[in-house]
């Protein structure tokens, strides 16, 4: 029974529907794990994260300094942070202040200086260029696979509680793809293109994306050491590898084929003025 009470309380540290009250009692958890999730949540009050930001685990103070919502305050502070993890993580972060990336990269710790001046010569690589839609969604795609993949393969090794993290860790990261996808492709498409072979293949994607929606809630509703769950994450795990094989394969050909140059053009550029201005998608 307590481990179901944990998992309850990881889920609704996550939620961007939880209130602040709840959010800032979570965050005195005697569960490293929920803490974390309160710190990575982007709804959690500054005053709870600059709390969290002092928490005894570099994973939480991790999770702090990864969240967007964190002030420049905070983050300064946790450049100065104790432990060289945290300050690694600060570094391996594309959307942190440049100037404190510069700052990194004179970090007394050798690992921590020569990643932020690799995490800088890359955005400086970047500069001019436009990412396309379709680079974006793919590499959600890889990230997503590289995820399940290494959730299937160490299941039987890992705790029952590892394995709901990860679980719910590779949820989120779906539920952020998928939204991605809808904000991109089909908010764009969907009254503004008169082809039927546009709006076909956009049911067929609205359609993947509440199979896959419905799947995860059930997996959630499971616990992790029922007799239900494994099979219900190899059912979720078959639906990812789906859902890729389809948007790589059918949804982004097609769009890529029958959309004018101009609205591709319009669509990149403004998946671009959204990533230039640190605003998530």
């Amino acid at each position: 029974m307590t481990t179901k009470i944990n998992h309850e309380n990881y889920l609704k540290a996550g939620f961007a529907e939880t209130s602040s009250a709840d959010l800032q009692e979570l965050a005195s958890s005697e569960s490293m794990v929920i803490r974390r999730r309160v710190a990575e949540n982007e709804r959690t009050p500054v005053e709870v994260l600059s709390t969290l930001a002092k928490d005894k685990s570099a994973e939480v103070r991790m999770a702090v300094a990864s969240n967007k919502v964190t002030p420049s305050s905070l983050l300064v502070t946790l450049m100065s942070d104790a432990s060289p993890d945290v300050r690694y993580w600060m570094a391996s972060t594309s959307y942190i202040p440049k100037h404190l990336l510069r700052q990194l990269a004179d970090d007394e710790n050798p690992n921590v200086a020569q990643r932020a001046k690799a995490m800088l010569r890359g955005l400086e690589g970047k500069v001019g260029r436009t990412i396309t839609v379709f680079e974006f969604l793919s590499e959600d795609h890889n990230m997503l696979a590289t995820q399940a993949g290494i959730l299937s393969e160490h299941y039987s090794e890992w705790t029952r509680d590892k394995v709901f993290d990860e679980t719910v860790d590779l949820i989120d990261g779906l539920r952020r793809h998928l939204e991605r996808q809808r904000k991109l492709f089909h908010d764009w498409f969907e009254n503004s293109s008169d082809s039927e072979l546009i709006q076909n293949i956009l049911k067929r994607s609205i359609a993947d994306h509440e199979k896959i929606l419905d799947r995860h809630s059930d997996l959630l509703m499971q616990h992790v050491d029922g007799p239900d769950f494994l099979e219900g994450l190899k059912l979720l795990l078959l639906q990812i590898r789906e859902h890729i094989d389809f948007s790589e394969n059918e949804l982004f050909t097609v769009i890529e084929n029958h959309v004018s140059r101009e609205d591709l053009d319009a669509m990149n550029l403004r998946l671009n003025h959204s990533l230039l201005r640190g605003k998530p998608i």
